[in-house]
């Protein structure tokens, strides 16, 4: 799996997940093997708390939308490791 772009939460992204079983601060937006994407869950030990499934980006694009208020032009490439 491959890490296209990530993006921290702020305030500004209410999570519509319920109950928030967690506390989310990040996402990363990922590419499978197989050409599909995910959307990871980070904490803020940068530890992935959950994930979700989509079958094309923009499909992943609208879910973090959808779940987060994050909006297209939020998500940055990753920083080199």
């Amino acid at each position: 799996m491959i890490v296209l772009y990530e993006v921290q939460l702020r305030a500004r992204h209410p999570s519509t997940l319920q109950p928030p079983a967690y506390a989310v601060t990040a996402l990363q937006l990922a590419q499978a093997d197989h050409g599909t994407y995910y959307i990871l869950h980070l904490d803020a030990q940068q530890q992935i708390v959950g994930d979700s499934w989509h079958a094309t980006l923009q499909s992943a694009l609208d879910h973090a939308h959808e779940m987060f208020g994050v909006n297209g032009e939020e998500w940055m490439r990753p920083a080199p490791r």
